[in-house]
């Protein structure tokens, strides 16, 4: 059994990856298509790597003891996202994003002490994750169909926050966990797929620039 848990979140971890470069790419095309430049993708990405460290850490780390530098830069993480998303205008405070978040950190209530630092990174890039879906799910250019599956793997995940603590009480625990999980990832990546592929159809509108006059 753990060896099957082993590999499901290991394929969870792929897709959230796959997930957080499709953003990034979505991001891009954009700027591209509409501005020209590719800041905010950039910081995406950046936030999305340290993300995925959190994610290997978690994943590999037994102790509940994490070098300070290295649970810095994974916090830093869902920072960087949440500044670029706000700063170009794609995401904004919402009742529901506080909640989602209240939730999650909530979590933690179910932590024992000993391992309370690893957790705290844990909770870090899967605050990163929601950021991510939630600015996925707000762009003007995300479909209505996509976002009704945003908007449910943004609360699968919710609930395999608190799920993640119970997977040790029984195998049905673990499987329900896990499912929750994968489902969560398997939506947010294959609504990304449909957001990219209508993004990808959008005609490029760059504002040009006017041209000076030359002088007589």
């Amino acid at each position: 059994m753990i060896e099957f848990y082993l590999i499901a979140m290991s394929i969870g971890g792929v897709l959230t990856l796959f997930g957080i470069f499709l953003l990034w790419v979505i991001s891009r095309d954009l700027e591209k298509k509409f501005l020209g430049s590719t800041r905010v993708s950039t910081l995406i990405l950046i936030g999305g790597i340290l993300t995925s460290i959190g994610f290997i850490v978690g994943a590999s780390s037994e102790g509940g003891v994490l070098d300070t530098t290295m649970a810095f830069l994974v916090l830093l993480g869902p920072v960087i996202i949440g500044y670029s998303l706000m700063e170009s205008g794609v995401i904004r405070p919402t009742w529901e994003l506080g909640l989602q978040f209240t939730l999650i950190t909530l979590s933690l209530l179910m932590v024992s002490r000993n391992e309370l630092n690893r957790e705290i990174v844990a909770l870090g890039s899967l605050l990163s994750v929601i950021l991510l879906i939630n600015g996925l799910r707000y762009l003007g250019a995300t479909p209505s169909g996509p976002k009704l599956l945003l908007r449910i793997a943004s609360w699968g995940l919710v609930v395999f926050s608190w799920l993640r603590y119970m997977r040790r009480t029984s195998e049905g625990m673990m499987i329900l966990d896990l499912t929750v999980y994968l489902l969560a990832t398997i939506l947010w990546v294959s609504a990304s797929v449909l957001v990219l592929t209508s993004i990808r159809e959008l005609p490029t509108v760059i504002e040009n620039k006017p041209e000076k006059k030359v002088s007589q």
